[in-house]
């Protein structure tokens, strides 16, 4: 390797660890100008500096330097967003790092990825509202779903899209996060933590920005008020995909012409089949002015919490994490079966330890839902 190659590897390297030539000077002792002359490739790299460089960067020597390692550089497509803080930053880091191994794995596997069938629509003021609904229309007539709810959103989209879905542990206030790189594709990284339904309203937003401005990362937290076009544009375009206003309309008035009201347990029922959160759904219809303004403040308020199977409008539901396993994890498990990764590599490779790795493998290659020889 090249000094050039390897100063873009560390480069690529730091950027998907989330860290600045500041953060990587000062945990390497030295200067900033040092850290530039490396990554411009105008200063030589001892092996020591290169072992601390990887620990910095929290990484292995091997993932560094490895003739078929893959290193994308989707951190540079957020920084349009701003400063953001560390978690912020450590969770656009992982995004990076978990497309980088799907490419890697897929190059090992000789898989070639689909291309989208998709084109980008960029947003247009100030219709941005019947835009999203428009592209919502379309991308379900692509897909072939027509009005139907659509019950594995995530397996749908790696299907016929080709996105790759990771989902793993973030902090409560983040839902998600967007990139695209023409060599992998859409990747979208989802809170493991968040319940089923809010995973599948986090995804469509993420469809939504791929559909209208896929050039640029996005970051779905509790902050987010949906002030820029592009993210109302998500926003509008999530609910639309996810519940077809004409199905909607149609299911509620069945409901109210067949028992004469529409009750809490109703909107339980209603949102089960749609796939979405009870607030979700009330929030919907009341959009689409099927309840008034302010239903759901008014049931929480009553004791009403997201979703539940009784019929009562005071009962809880228990949160359900997801334990959805992403193509990622089966990739691994392929290579990890062929014998072309060892338990270690794959170890390293999803940032689990050796006893996980076997669990894992226990659950994809035994659990009798999964078949390997498709890829």
């Amino acid at each position: 390797m090249n000094r050039h190659e390897l100063a873009t590897r560390l480069r690529d390297a730091r950027l998907s660890a989330g860290l600045t030539q500041a953060d990587t000077a000062k945990n390497l002792a030295v200067s900033r100008p040092t850290v530039v002359a490396i990554e411009s490739g105008s200063r030589r790299v001892s092996r020591d500096e290169l072992d601390s460089l990887a620990s910095c960067f929290g990484i292995s020597m091997n993932q560094l330097l490895a003739a078929d390692a893959v290193h994308l550089n989707l951190s540079s497509r957020f920084r349009s967003l701003g400063s953001t803080n560390t978690r912020t930053r450590h969770a656009v880091a992982l995004l990076n790092r978990l497309a980088s191994v799907t490419l890697q794995l897929e190059r090992l596997l000789n898989i070639q990825s689909s291309p989208t069938t998709l084109f980008e629509q960029p947003v247009r003021s100030p219709r941005v509202k019947q835009q999203a609904i428009a592209a919502a229309t379309t991308v379900r007539q692509t897909l072939g779903v027509g009005l139907t709810p659509i019950s594995d959103l995530i397996s749908l989209l790696e299907m016929e899209l080709g996105f790759h879905f990771f989902i793993r542990r973030l902090p409560s206030n983040i839902s998600g996060l967007f990139g695209f790189d023409p060599a992998v594709g859409p990747c979208v990284l989802l809170n493991r933590v968040h319940p089923v339904e809010r995973q599948n309203m986090t995804a469509a937003h993420e469809l939504g920005h791929f559909v209208s401005h896929r050039s640029t990362g996005d970051i779905l937290g509790d902050w987010d008020r949906g002030t820029s076009a592009e993210e109302r544009f998500a926003n509008e375009f999530s609910y639309e995909f996810l519940m077809p206003q004409a199905a909607v309309f149609r299911r509620f008035r069945h409901i109210v012409e067949l028992f004469g009201r529409f009750s809490p347990s109703d909107l339980i029922e209603l949102a089960q089949t749609f796939h979405v959160s009870c607030e979700a759904m009330c929030r919907r219809l009341e959009k689409l002015r099927l309840l008034p303004n302010g239903t759901y403040d008014s049931l929480r308020k009553r004791g009403f919490s997201r979703c539940s199977s009784s019929d009562n409008d005071n009962a809880q539901d228990t949160v359900r994490p997801s334990r959805r396993r992403c193509r990622l994890e089966r990739l691994a498990m392929v290579a990890l079966d062929r014998g072309i990764l060892s338990e270690g590599q794959v170890s390293e490779m999803l940032g689990i330890d050796r006893v996980k790795v076997r669990v894992l493998m226990d659950e994809i290659l035994f659990s009798g839902s999964e078949d390997l020889e498709h890829f």
